[in-house]
């Protein structure tokens, strides 16, 4: 495109420049009295005479001139004149004359040739070049035709910035799509991220309706469980084992602690009963429907010697499947 444009102002700039002239060939001869016509390109012959060529007019090979021709085809021994002595004689003055003539017509030509084609030609060549310089001013190219120039340079200057702007225009509005486009990727991006974090929350929020769901349906059954009366002075611990008086370090479940032997068949309510040593700690009630208890501490006020049926019914609550 801008080469294009290049070539325009260039063509449109130099077009004023151009002016159309003729010139003819020079009319000076050379030294066989001839020159080459430029505007055939042949050769001629003037040597004081109008153009002409030169050719062999009584087939003997040499090249004549017509105006120095001497004719001899008529010529014989049987003319009219009467002897041959006048026939020589007016051959030999017809010879002289002819070179007399040639050799005073050539000396005179080329003095005055010389003498005349200097002055002749300083006097043609000033005057051709003034007349030649007057046609070429008559032929210059109008004024119109150079504002008409300037009003194409105009036009192709105006419809060079269009097209730049044109141009410039579409480059903001791609940089402008690009960046439209990369902020749409960025916002679906975060909405994708978002419906995750969605999900998620569904998912957690479906788990939590499910565990308030079951626990729910726990507490309506629990609600048509029959009440359990648990005796004064026993409490649960965290594991939801029951303890029945003070916890201690020796008796960690208070009146439900035994201690049994790994080789025996009964249970203690004391650690140091009789000479038994290194007795192990256990519950009471893993051990009631197992051994027996002890004859000498075995037996005590408000300890039972079976499983009590308020334990059993705990028991059964904490590990039915609803």
């Amino acid at each position: 495109m801008k080469r294009f444009q290049f070539c325009v102002f260039a063509c449109i700039l130099f077009l004023p420049a151009f002016v159309f002239t003729v010139s003819a060939h020079p009319g000076k001869t050379d030294s066989q009295g001839g020159h080459y016509d430029w505007s055939t390109g042949e050769y001629h012959y003037h040597h004081g005479y109008s153009a002409h060529d030169h050719y062999d007019m009584d087939g003997d090979g040499i090249v004549d001139c017509p105006y120095n021709f001497n004719d001899r085809t008529g010529y014989s021994s049987s003319s009219n004149y009467s002897n041959t002595s006048d026939n020589d004689r007016y051959l030999t003055s017809v010879s002289s004359y002819n070179e007399g003539y040639n050799d005073g017509y050539d000396t005179g030509y080329e003095d005055g040739y010389a003498d005349g084609d200097e002055s002749g030609y300083e006097e043609g060549h000033s005057s051709g070049y003034e007349e030649g310089f007057q046609q070429a001013s008559d032929k210059k190219v109008p004024r119109w035709m150079f504002f008409l120039s300037l009003a194409i340079l105009g036009i192709l200057i105006l419809v060079n910035r269009s097209l730049r702007s044109d141009i410039k225009e579409l480059k903001k509005n791609q940089v402008k799509a690009t960046e439209d486009l990369g902020e749409k990727e960025n916002t679906i991006k975060k909405l994708t991220e978002e419906v995750e974090v969605a999900k998620r929350a569904v998912d957690n929020a479906q788990k939590k309706m499910r565990a308030v769901q079951t626990k729910a349906d726990a507490m309506i059954q629990a609600s048509n469980l029959p009440i359990i009366n648990v005796p004064d002075g026993v409490f649960f611990s965290e594991d939801g084992i029951p303890i029945c008086g003070e916890s201690t370090t020796q008796k960690p479940y208070g009146d439900y602690t035994a201690f049994i032997s790994e080789r025996g068949k009964v249970y203690h309510l004391e650690p140091n009963c009789g000479k038994l040593q290194s007795l192990q700690i256990i519950h009471l009630f893993e051990v009631l429907e197992k051994r027996q208890p002890c004859a000498r501490c075995g037996l005590k006020s408000g300890i039972p010697v079976k499983v009590p049926k308020w334990y059993k019914d705990i028991c059964e609550i904490r590990f039915r499947k609803y």
